[in-house]
């Protein structure tokens, strides 16, 4: 095999058939949730997220995700990075949610007034 930049060898990645992205975005105040429904015969993989609060008086130690796999839930935590009135989180993750479940995403503790808060992944055939 002969893999030259004039003629390059072909590839495919065989792992993301069928994936298709999701970036969601969501403004909240306290006390909502930011809520995503997974489509059925779909699962979530959720690669990354981010937020960003208002808070009232108590920072948010951590911000959450809580999601759905085989009718168990399961918390993540990710770290406050910002310790002053305006906390920040970015984050690296690998969290997963099954298909007709709710994903949850959400400040630790609060009050907050406002968060922006998204998460970016894709979904894939079960």
């Amino acid at each position: 095999m002969n893999n030259t930049s004039a003629s390059p060898v072909l590839t495919r990645d065989v792992d993301r058939v069928g994936q298709e992205p999701v970036d969601v975005g969501f403004d909240i105040v306290s006390p909502q949730i930011a809520t995503y429904n997974v489509p059925a015969g779909q699962r979530l993989t959720i690669r990354s997220a981010s937020g960003f609060c208002n808070t009232l008086s108590v920072n948010p130690s951590a911000f959450v995700i809580m999601t759905s796999v085989g009718g168990n839930f399961v918390t993540h935590f990710l770290p406050n990075q910002q310790s002053d009135s305006s906390p920040i989180m970015a984050a690296q993750t690998l969290a997963f949610a099954d298909g007709g479940t709710q994903v949850s995403f959400y400040p630790a503790n609060g009050p907050w007034t406002g968060c922006k808060l998204s998460f970016a992944g894709y979904l894939q055939p079960m």
